[in-house]
């Protein structure tokens, strides 16, 4: 995926990934990939997009951020 980003991104990830990336984030990643290969999080997307499409969710992303 580094082929993809700037040069300075690239470098930002050699230099300062491995104090963001814990264990812990690596944990919780692990958990969210489990929670969508299993189904939960997939079929709750899709019930949330047929109820307002991905306008419903960014206004609860949104929310959650402020």
């Amino acid at each position: 995926m580094r082929y993809s980003v700037s040069d300075t991104a690239e470098h930002g990830d050699y230099v300062a990934g491995p104090r963001i990336v814990t264990e812990e984030t690596i944990g919780a990643m692990s958990q969210i990939l489990n929670d969508i290969q299993s189904g939960p999080t997939q079929n709750n997307g899709l019930k949330k997009m047929k109820m307002g499409g991905l306008g419903s969710i960014r206004k609860g992303a949104k929310n959650k951020a402020t």
